[in-house]
C-alpha cells in the first residue's frame, strides 16, 4: 500500500503491508472481504515486559461472498478464446447474473499476491495485447450489425415500417450522392424485416436509417441501454458512446452530416459499445423490454430480494411495445435456425435467437489508399430459448473476420452447455 492510500478514507483501517483488493471483484467488495483485525491492550513495564492484559478484541473474519460464475461456462469461454483477442459474456437473462465473463489475452492474478520482478511487471504493462485490460467491460468497439435490432425496434416504434415492409437490395445503393454497399455484393433482392435481420442486409438498414434520422436512432439506442454503464458490480466499466448532433457540436465543433447517419444505421461510425453492454441489451430483447443489471455477487433470488431496494433491480420495463420485440426476435430466430448469418450457433431443440456482426476497422477508401486488407471484428450475440429465455451469450473476437464464420461458432458450445444446465 502507498502512503497516499493509507491516508485515504477507503483504507483508514489498514496498515502498511496489508494486502488489499486493487481491481475486479476484490476491489469492489474489499470492505466486506477484509474482515476486522483483533487488538490486545497490554500493560508493560519500563523495559517493555508484559505485566498483564488490560483488554482484548478478537479478530473477525470477512464475509464469504458467493459469485454467480458457473465454473463450467467460465472455463469453456476461456478455452474458446485461447490464441485470440476478445471477450465472451454469458448472462442469466432473467436476473442478470454473470455466468461467465472472459477476456483474452489475460494474466495470472496469483502473481499479484507476492512480489514479482520489474521485468514481469513491465512485460504486462507494455504488452501490445493489453492483458491487464478487461475487454468485456472496458473494450470499446463499433457494434456493427449487432446494432441492427436497435434500428428495427426504433423504426417499428416510430411507425416507419411494419414487419412486412420491404426494401430491395441489389448489393449497393446511392444515398446523398454517395455509394453505400451491402456486405453481400450480389444483393439479397426484396426483403421484409425478419429476413433483413436474418441475412443482415445493410441496404435495408441504410433505408430505415435515412428515414429515422440520427436523433431517433440515438433515442432508441439509449432506451436499449447503450451509451451508459450497465451497473455491473466491477470497477472501471466504460460507458461507450451513442453519437448525436449535440455531441458532435460539443466535442468536434462541427455539425452532423446526413451521411454519418447511414454509417450509424449499420453500427459503424462513432458509435461504440462494450461487450457487456451488448449482452445486457440482448437480455432486454429476450425479456421483451424488461432490463437487467449484470451482477457477479450472487444475492438470494426470491421475492424479498427483488425489491426496489435491491441495487441490481432496474427501474422497470422500457417504453417499447412487446410486439416490436417479437418482430425483431422472429428475425433473430431465423438468423440462427434458417439460412441466416447466425446458423453456426444453432443448437437443436434450444431455439437459439441471435445476431451476427462484422465491424470494419478502417474505411474502404483508406484501406485501398494504404493497400491494406480490411480487418473486421467479429460479433455474435443471442439468447435461448426463444420463449421464457434463460441465457444470453455474447462473443467478440478482435480482427476475427465475419461474425457468422468466427463468433457464432464460438457461441454454439456455450449454448450447448446452457442447454444441459437448463435440463
Amino acid at each position: 500500500m502507498t502512503l497516499e492510500e493509507l491516508r485515504s478514507n477507503r483504507f483508514r483501517d489498514h496498515q502498511a503491508g496489508d494486502l488489499v483488493g486493487r481491481n475486479g471483484i476484490e476491489r469492489q467488495y474489499e470492505a466486506r472481504l477484509v474482515g476486522k483485525k483483533g487488538r490486545i491492550l497490554e500493560i508493560v513495564d519500563s523495559v517493555g515486559k508484559p505485566k498483564g492484559e488490560e483488554a482484548r478484541e478478537e479478530p473477525k473474519q470477512g464475509e464469504n461472498l458467493t459469485l454467480s460464475i458457473d465454473i463450467s461456462l467460465q472455463k469453456r469461454a476461456e478455452e474458446l478464446l485461447l490464441g485470440k483477442e476478445g471477450a465472451i459474456v454469458v448472462l442469466d437473462a432473467e436476473y442478470g447474473e454473470v455466468l461467465a465473463l472472459a477476456s483474452f489475452p489475460t494474466f495470472d492474478p496469483n502473481k499479484f499476491i507476492n512480489r514479482f520482478t520489474v521485468d514481469e511487471w513491465l512485460s504486462l504493462i507494455r504488452s501490445p495485447n493489453y492483458p491487464l485490460e478487461n475487454r468485456a467491460i472496458r473494450g470499446l468497439y463499433s457494434p456493427g450489425s449487432v446494432f441492427k435490432p436497435v434500428m428495427a425496434i426504433g423504426a417499428l416504434e416510430s411507425g416507419l415500417i411494419g414487419e412486412d415492409t420491404t426494401y430491395y437490395c441489389g448489393g449497393k445503393i446511392e444515398i446523398y450522392g454517395h455509394p453505400f454497399a451491402c456486405w453481400f455484393e450480389a444483393g439479397h433482392g426484396s426483403l421484409n424485416l425478419p429476413n433483413a435481420l436474418s441475412y443482415s442486409c445493410n441496404i435495408y438498414f441504410y433505408n430505415i436509417g435515412r428515414r429515422m434520422g440520427i436523433e431517433d436512432i440515438a433515442k432508441t439506442a439509449e432506451k436499449m441501454g447503450l451509451g451508459r454503464k450497465t451497473g455491473i458490480d466491477l470497477p472501471g466499466e466504460k460507458e461507450g458512446l451513442v453519437p448525436h448532433p449535440d455531441w458532435k457540436k460539443r466535442t468536434h465543433k462541427a455539425g452532423w452530416f446526413a451521411g454519418e447517419t447511414i454509417s450509424v444505421a449499420i453500427g459503424q461510425g462513432p458509435l461504440i459499445v462494450t461487450p457487456l453492454q451488448v449482452a445486457a441489451y440482448t437480455a432486454l430483447i429476450a425479456n421483451r423490454g424488461e432490463p437487467v443489471v449484470p451482477r457477479l455477487f450472487l444475492a438470494p433470488v426470491d421475492e424479498t430480494a427483488k425489491t426496489s431496494a435491491d441495487p441490481f433491480k432496474q427501474a422497470g420495463r422500457v417504453d417499447i411495445r412487446p410486439s416490436s420485440f417479437e418482430k425483431v426476435i422472429e428475425g433473430m430466430y431465423r438468423s440462427v435456425n434458417e439460412e441466416g448469418t447466425g446458423r453456426a450457433a444453432r443448437v437443436d431443440g434450444f431455439d437459439v435467437c441471435g445476431k451476427t456482426g462484422s465491424t470494419q476497422i478502417i474505411s474502404t477508401e483508406k484501406a485501398e489508399k494504404l493497400k491494406r486488407t480490411i480487418k473486421t471484428h467479429s460479433w455474435f450475440t443471442g439468447f435461448a430459448p426463444r420463449q421464457k429465455s434463460r441465457y444470453v451469450v455474447t462473443v467478440l473476437v478482435e480482427y476475427g473476420g465475419m461474425g457468422g464464420a468466427v463468433a457464432a461458432p464460438l457461441a454454439k458450445p456455450l449454448f450447448e452447455l446452457c442447454r444441459s444446465r437448463n435440463d
